[in-house]
């Protein structure tokens, strides 16, 4: 088996009232193979996060299938009987590191958690471990002490990192992970998951707005809106040939450095034009697109 994780027609409906639902997610289904980077993209509000934190079990399903290494972890009673190898190969990198960090631990005690709540904790290994961690992820041993209010935003970001592969997972899910942070920062910490990703050889969710970054990082993408994946491919076939109208209009909107291209070549696209009643399709090899 080849894939790794595998989500079928996953649907995420948020009932507020009795007058009100949120669609956040209406039937979705993509893999992700071993070893992979697949990139995630879409606007704002499209259900990029959401898919993400059902994938982790931090939202029950409305409905759908997820597989992980060929469990079908949605359902509750195998989760719990793989809770302990899911707890352990599935990790997940925030957005928002300020609020992912505890800010009472400090650096040494938040990366030594994973690895005391797996039971994998032992003294004289782990706390080398914790120190070759902080390197690998471009930080010295005297962040050990520290505070997460102490340390700069991409520094933070870091210690997220070396928690989220501190059990040498099999899937990290990166949720916009580089949003917040300066464009110089940015790029260290995709090189960064470069590097990481190479050594250790676990798959990779990379969800992103920044498309230049996810052609460069993904070999993968799929591209969401309104709660569907209307296009998915190799990364450098969706970039020089999309299909899907949303697509074009999404890659149109890539800044160029020439006023005179960028005003002229904006594709719009009404998301009204999007039929409900559509499937993927394969239009070509491993090319699919919503119709």
């Amino acid at each position: 088996m080849n894939d790794i994780l595998s989500v079928h027609n996953l649907v995420q409906h948020f009932k507020i009232n009795s007058g009100l639902t949120i669609n956040a997610v209406n039937g979705i289904s993509f893999d992700v193979k071993k070893g992979e980077i697949f990139g995630l993209v879409g606007e704002s509000g499209c259900g990029k996060s959401t898919v993400a934190k059902s994938i982790m079990g931090l939202y029950s399903l409305t409905s759908g299938e997820i597989y992980f290494k060929g469990n079908m972890i949605s359902d509750r009673k195998i989760y719990r009987k793989n809770k302990d190898d899911i707890h352990k190969n599935m990790q997940i990198i925030f957005q928002d590191s300020s609020s992912a960090l505890n800010p009472r631990m400090t650096i040494e005690k938040i990366i030594r958690e994973p690895l005391k709540a797996n039971n994998m904790y032992d003294k004289t290994k782990s706390e080398k471990q914790i120190d070759e961690l902080l390197r690998q992820v471009g930080l010295d041993v005297s962040f050990r002490q520290k505070y997460p209010g102490e340390i700069s935003g991409g520094q933070r970001q870091r210690v997220a990192i070396a928690r989220s592969i501190a059990l040498s997972p099999e899937l990290i899910i990166a949720d916009e992970p580089i949003a917040s942070l300066d464009i110089s920062i940015q790029a260290q910490i995709i090189n960064l998951f470069q590097k990481l990703q190479r050594e250790y050889g676990f798959s990779f969710i990379f969800i992103a707005h920044d498309l230049s970054i996810v052609r460069f990082l993904c070999n993968r993408v799929a591209v969401m809106v309104k709660g569907r994946i209307v296009e998915t491919a190799p990364t450098e076939v969706l970039f020089e040939n999309p299909l899907h109208p949303y697509t074009k209009s999404l890659l149109s909107a890539i800044p160029v450095p020439d006023p005179k291209i960028r005003n002229s070549k904006f594709i719009d696209y009404n998301e009204k034009e999007l039929n409900d009643n559509g499937i993927l399709k394969e239009v070509c090899p491993q090319h699919f697109v919503y119709m």
